[in-house]
């Protein structure tokens, strides 16, 4: 599936998510669920951005553990699929990150990456 997502200015998606009090946030998680799923084809069998919300809101918010987890397997896959793999899965530090409360700073990571592969695919 020829995917190209939408490079996004994370300054912007943080702001964004503060004066929307959090609204923002929960489009954006679905957003990069969504470009994560096409960009590594569907391979893990994972969950769409609008089960991700469900399953978060069911868990209250555990879900996000396992999520985040995942997305570091999807991310490295769409970068190993697209030649531009560099290290390992950021899997287990976006868990871990998500376990102490700060899946923020796992939100501005996932999108660097998906912004890499935004450029990457425009090339």
């Amino acid at each position: 599936m020829d995917f190209r997502n939408k490079e996004r200015d994370i300054i912007l998606c943080i702001l964004f998510s503060i004066f929307s009090l959090g609204i923002y946030t929960v489009y954006w998680v679905y957003k990069m669920t969504e470009e994560a799923n096409a960009l590594s084809d569907y391979e893990y069998g994972c969950a769409g951005g609008k089960l991700v919300i469900v399953y978060s809101l069911i868990t209250l918010g555990f879900y996000l553990c396992y999520w985040a987890f995942k997305m570091g397997d999807r991310l490295y896959l769409a970068r190993a699929k697209r030649g531009v793999s560099y290290g390992r899965s950021n899997g287990i530090i976006y868990m871990l990150l998500s376990l102490v409360q700060l899946d923020f700073i796992n939100f501005i990571f996932m999108q660097h990456e998906l912004n890499k592969l935004a450029m990457s695919c425009s090339n």
